[in-house]
C-alpha cells in the first residue's frame, strides 16, 4: 500500500510543522511528557539563583529606602554583600545553564533522534522525497505548490500510536546543587 501511495504522489514534497510536536494537546505525547519532566526539575534547581537575586534586590531596596541616613560603613558593608551575592548568583546561573544543557541532552535528545528516524521512515513509506519543516522556513516563500501536503497531524498520530506514553516511563532525576 505504501508503494501505491508513493506512486500516486504527483508532488513528492511534504511539509511538517515541528513546533506542533511540543503542543500539550496535539503534540507528540512522549516528547511533551519529557519536556514537562525536564522543566519541572530545572525549575526546582533554578530556585537557588532566584533566591539569591531576591536577596540582592532586598539589599538594594534597603539602601534606597535608607537614602542619606545610611552610614558610610553600613553602605560599604551592604555593597560588599551585594558584590558577594552577585558572584554567587553568577556561579548559580552558570551551573544552572550547564545543568539545563546536560539535562536536555540526556532526556530530550534521544527522543528527538527517535522522532527524526521515525519521520524519515514515515516519509519513505508515504512516498515523500523531501520533507520541509515549515517552522524553520522563516521568511521563505513557496511560490508554487499545486498539492500542499502538510503531514504534521498524520505523523504525530503515527508516532503517538507507535510510542505511547506509559506510567512506567522514568522521571527525570537530578540532584539539586548544594
Amino acid at each position: 500500500m505504501a508503494q501505491e501511495q508513493a506512486k500516486e504522489k504527483p508532488f513528492p514534497i511534504a511539509f511538517i510543522d515541528t513546533n506542533v510536536f511540543t503542543d500539550e494537546k496535539d503534540g507528540i505525547a512522549v516528547y511533551v511528557k519529557a519536556i514537562k519532566n525536564v522543566e519541572s526539575v530545572i525549575f526546582r534547581i533554578n530556585r537557588v539563583s532566584h533566591s539569591i537575586k531576591a536577596k540582592i534586590e532586598s539589599i538594594e531596596n534597603e539602601i534606597k529606602i535608607s537614602g542619606s541616613t545610611i552610614s558610610i560603613e553600613t553602605l560599604k558593608a551592604k555593597q560588599e554583600e551585594i558584590t558577594r551575592l552577585q558572584r554567587e548568583y553568577d556561579k548559580a546561573e552558570k551551573e544552572f545553564k550547564e545543568l539545563f544543557q546536560k539535562t536536555k541532552r540526556e532526556h530530550l535528545a534521544p527522543i528527538e533522534e527517535n522522532i527524526r528516524k521515525e519521520l524519515a521512515d514515515f516519509a519513505k513509506q508515504h512516498g515523500y522525497k523531501v520533507v520541509l519543516d515549515i517552522s524553520k522556513l522563516y521568511d521563505a516563500i513557496i511560490i508554487w505548490n499545486p498539492d500542499p501536503c502538510i503531514i504534521t497531524k498524520e505523523f504525530i498520530a503515527h508516532f503517538n500510536a507507535k510510542h505511547p506514553v506509559t506510567n512506567s516511563q522514568t522521571q527525570v532525576k537530578l540532584s539539586e546543587p548544594r
